[in-house]
């Protein structure tokens, strides 16, 4: 096996990333070997599961598709530049699929310039300077691809990062970079939902062609959720019929698009408690914030101002869960105005007739799994076992 994974595999099981890390890094004879090493087990033992890879030299110059896939599954990358990480055609590679993912999916990146100087990476001096003239004079590098090179090493060196000048700060850079990683992982901890045990029907497969989340989350990009206006969307239907499954599975794909994201569940319930209204309001804010500041709300105008007040400049995710009244509506999310632009607010409600009163921009509504998903379905949930729908078939009979 090439490739290697500092983890414990209990962190964040439900996440949709496999890796906590991607480390990307010069192997075989740059002097930074050891700081590797170090920097691995030291995240190994925060539980931070990382993804390294071993290979490069018997691998040749062409990027596998596993490290692509890797770096597409990792919450953070981490690029050690090294004297010699320009050399390798297959670091370059990386780095351009690393800030692909950085555009992309918003996935943080942490450099780190190990006795390289940024500004020589940036001016292409030294040994950066001679890689990248090396690349060049090779027949067989394509020269746009050199141009992406040099672009993605430019953006890299601009980035705010960690410079280590001697080997004596290799502690202490380990140190902070392990915090630092640690706290990037704390809020996507914070900021994930856990969908279901068994989410059938979540996801599109051969055998079970349903796009519950597909459709809805299609339905809010053609509304382009690049946009600078202020959205909302209603999702109705039944109890019982997986709105609540539905909306936390569209807020885990989309909430890194956002500057704050808050899901407030079963609104229904809560809202008919005492002080229900208010303590959702506070609930809505400190999670906005998530700094576990105290906020203090002592009745629904003073939420409402404090909403208006704190909001209308961030952009915005928010899903309002199970709503049945419009007073619940009118003190958490009243008027557009009250959230930034780009902003996106999403209602889960029983009631056709309160998301047409709502006078939402889109209306989703959530339909009953088909014979063949619920037959699957039920042995997960009743049976407590997984069982396609042959096997659940044969199983009755």
């Amino acid at each position: 096996m090439a490739s290697s994974s500092f983890s414990s595999s209990d962190t964040f099981p439900w996440f949709y990333n496999v890796y906590d890390v991607f480390l990307s890094f010069r192997r075989g004879e740059d002097t930074c070997d050891t700081f590797i090493a170090h920097l691995g087990h030291a995240l190994a033992r925060k539980g931070i599961n990382t993804f390294r890879d071993e290979d490069e030299v018997k691998r040749g110059d062409a990027i596998s598709p596993t490290l692509l896939k890797a770096i597409e599954e990792s919450r953070i990358s981490i690029i050690v530049l090294s004297k010699n990480y320009a050399s390798s055609t297959c670091c370059l590679d990386e780095l351009l699929k690393i800030l692909e993912c950085q555009k992309s999916k918003q996935q943080p990146i942490l450099p780190v310039f190990y006795q390289v100087n940024p500004s020589d990476i940036q001016y292409e001096r030294g040994n950066f300077g001679e890689a990248l003239a090396k690349h060049a004079e090779n027949l067989n590098v394509d020269m746009k691809k050199l141009q992406l090179w040099k672009a993605a090493l430019q953006k890299v060196a601009n980035s705010t990062g960690f410079v280590l000048e001697n080997g004596n700060e290799d502690s202490e850079c380990i140190e902070a970079i392990v915090q630092q990683v640690s706290l990037i992982s704390l809020m996507a901890y914070r900021s994930y939902l856990y969908v279901a045990k068994h989410p059938v029907g979540l996801i599109h497969c051969e055998q079970w062609p349903i796009h519950h989340v597909e459709d809805p989350v299609k339905n809010l990009r053609l509304i382009s959720i690049r946009t600078n206006d202020v959205r909302m969307v209603g999702i109705f239907g039944y109890g019982g019929v997986g709105k609540t499954t539905l909306a936390k599975a569209i807020y885990n794909s989309i909430a890194f698009q956002f500057e704050a994201s808050c899901f407030l569940e079963n609104i229904r319930l809560t809202s008919n408690q005492e002080y229900g209204l208010a303590q959702l309001q506070k609930t809505l804010l400190s999670k906005i914030f998530g700094d576990g500041r105290s906020l203090k709300v002592d009745n629904i105008d003073m939420g409402i101002d404090m909403i208006k007040h704190n909001l209308h400049s961030k952009k915005v995710l928010l899903i309002l869960d199970e709503i049945d009244r419009a007073t619940q509506l009118e003190v958490l999310a009243r008027h557009r105005d009250w959230f930034g632009k780009g902003s996106r607010i999403i209602i889960t409600t029983r009631d056709k007739e309160f998301v047409i009163r709502s006078r939402v921009n889109v209306i989703y509504e959530m339909i009953a799994f088909n014979h063949d998903v619920a037959v699957q379905l039920f042995p997960c949930n009743a049976l407590q076992r997984e069982i396609t729908f042959d096997g659940f078939r044969k199983f009755v009979e």
